[in-house]
């Protein structure tokens, strides 16, 4: 089953609105995630808008960063999910 283009983006918004609020919670800026994940600050306000799909690799390095393995975050991205839809 593969997912259709409105699916991918609020997959995209969740993904976005979890890094936004692990990142803000840990008190690392925008800046500071850009420069270990290799993009700049621009890229990971887009991320985090789910303007721009994140690639595993991505994924897992931002996870990294914010202090959880890859099955931890996309645990917590299964809520973040949940309560987007349940948002529309």
């Amino acid at each position: 089953m593969s997912l259709n283009q409105s699916d991918r983006m609020s997959l995209n918004k969740s993904a976005g609105a979890l890094i936004r609020d692990l990142r803000k919670k840990k008190k690392i800026s925008g800046e500071v995630l850009a420069g270990f994940v290799g993009v700049t600050q621009q890229q990971i306000s887009r991320y985090e808008r789910g303007e721009t799909e994140l690639t595993l690799g991505k994924l897992q390095e931002i996870a990294g960063f914010l202090g959880l393995s890859f099955w931890q975050f996309t645990d917590l991205l299964y809520s973040y999910h949940i309560k987007y839809i349940n948002k529309k």
